[in-house]
């Protein structure tokens, strides 16, 4: 991405979470509105086989990318 001539590193998706596909996690330090604190949410792996949740909004948010903070429950076990 360009901004004024200056070359701005554009940030890549990775798959380097310690979560896995199937993995039930509650999250304990909202980012945003599109997570809720003490809900719980499913990791799953989207057509580029990258690990996602989705959000509140319905839309794909990629782990690596994001701020929220997610724990592992038991019931993910």
């Amino acid at each position: 991405m360009k901004t004024g001539g200056t070359q701005v590193p554009v940030p890549k998706a990775s798959n380097t979470t310690k979560f896995n596909g199937g993995d039930v996690l509650v999250c304990i330090k909202s980012a945003s509105h599109a997570y809720t604190e003490g809900k719980a949410y499913k990791v799953y792996l989207n057509d580029k086989g990258l690990k996602c949740l989705e959000g509140n909004d319905g839309l794909e948010d990629i782990m690596s990318m994001m701020v929220s903070v997610f724990r592992k429950t038991s019931e993910g076990n």
